[in-house]
């Protein structure tokens, strides 16, 4: 077991043992998947151990280098981990970086439905005007998805969607359609988890049909699916 292996798990004990016996938490030697120890800690949101990294020197706005490029505070709202967003925060965490897909966290925690860490973001100064290349900004996000909590958030902040993106949606897909919500979770959740390497090996999955989801809903997530693989495509060139 690494430093990295400990931390996304959890093990709070073993990475205070590795620490002692000489692991450095931003060693690259010490990562895993080529993501750091902080990152793994916060994306499952293991707040003690997240504590003890930064007690040892991690650095809190590490990005990776491999697409997509998240920070560890990108990691914690996206997962709805919010006591470990805030913890990150008050170590001096980048509100605002813009990981290599150009989403910030905030972007990725709307994205994810995650409204406490939205809130917490937006109350630590997040900027609502950042917009996601695929996705907009959160605002517009929100509106597709419903969200009204976190849209109500949005615009005590002044964060708006237009008027078009509020009526239609990215190309011209109604936000109100069912299943719209849950399409926008599968596409965000796909461009995390999936490695581009996987990705670009499954040509298939932009032509898979969602047989659940009206037809709008299926071209809608093929649509994101095709942007996807042109971007992973586009960062291999």
């Amino acid at each position: 077991m690494n430093l990295a292996s400990a931390s996304r798990d959890g093990f709070e004990p073993a990475v205070s043992i590795l620490l002692d016996a000489g692991a450095r938490p931003n060693d690259p030697r010490h990562y895993h998947s080529a993501l750091s120890p902080l990152y793994w800690a916060a994306r499952e949101g293991h707040s003690r151990v997240v504590d003890v990294l930064l007690a040892n020197g991690a650095s809190v706005n590490w990005q990776g280098q491999a697409y997509p490029g998240w920070s560890p505070l990108h990691a914690a709202a996206a997962n709805g981990h919010s006591g470990t967003a805030r913890r990150l925060i008050e170590a001096g965490a980048n509100i605002d970086a813009l990981a290599g897909d150009g989403d910030s966290p905030l972007i990725q925690a709307t994205l994810s439905g995650q409204t406490a860490c939205a809130r917490l973001l937006l109350d630590a100064g997040a900027d609502p005007s950042i917009r996601s290349p695929k996705y907009g900004s959160a605002a517009e996000i929100a509106a597709q998805q419903g969200l009204s909590a976190i849209s109500a958030a949005l615009q005590s902040r002044g964060g708006k969607a237009s008027a078009v993106e509020q009526a239609d949606g990215p190309a011209g897909q109604s936000a109100s359609a069912p299943g719209a919500r849950c399409c926008m979770w599968l596409c965000s959740t796909l461009s995390r988890c999936v490695s581009i390497r996987t990705l670009l090996t499954l040509p298939f999955l932009p032509l898979v049909r969602f047989p659940t989801f009206p037809l709008s809903c299926g071209c809608f997530v093929r649509l994101h699916l095709l942007a996807h693989i042109a971007a992973c495509v586009q960062s291999l060139v």
